[in-house]
């Protein structure tokens, strides 16, 4: 998959669930402005079934390296940052991942609830990394006992 094709499907998923971001694109560009994207940030958990190897696959199967790995120790969080081999002008990448063991057995637990509700075959999609939160919604109360922990999480 080419590469602009990847950030067009980003674009089109965040544009169409913050309405706003498209308004202000369409004033700029209606003004003869180029918007450019200059990187994302994509957040995951650290399961196996869609950690930061699995949601990178699409980028360095087309053309991306990872370039630097974070540790975010207080938010208890991992992170690493991709670019593309040969254009320097292609978006930057940020994948970071929670890791849940070092919280709760409530946090982990509930995290664990909703990874393991959903079917095997949503975890083998290549679309995955496309998805947004692909379990929907979650109860009002369960977020904020998840952001007491960690914000991440909820």
């Amino acid at each position: 998959m080419e590469t602009e094709m990847i950030f067009e499907r980003f674009w089109h998923r965040y544009s169409n669930e913050n309405p706003n971001a498209k308004r202000i694109y369409d004033l700029f560009t209606a003004r003869g402005e180029r918007v450019v994207h200059d990187h994302i940030a994509l957040q995951t958990f650290d399961d196996p079934r869609m950690n930061i190897d699995v949601i990178a696959r699409v980028f360095t199967e087309n053309g991306y390296e990872a370039r630097g790995n974070y540790e975010f120790r207080a938010k208890k969080l991992r992170g690493q940052h991709i670019e593309h081999k040969s254009a320097p002008q292609a978006p930057k990448v940020f994948i970071s991942e929670l890791l849940t063991d070092q919280f709760s057995d409530y946090l982990k637990t509930t995290v664990r609830g909703y990874l393991n509700s959903l079917v095997d075959s949503i975890y083998t999609d290549p679309d995955l990394v496309y998805g947004g939160s692909i379990w929907g919604k979650i109860p009002f109360a369960t977020y904020n006992k998840l952001r007491e922990e960690s914000e991440y999480a909820a």
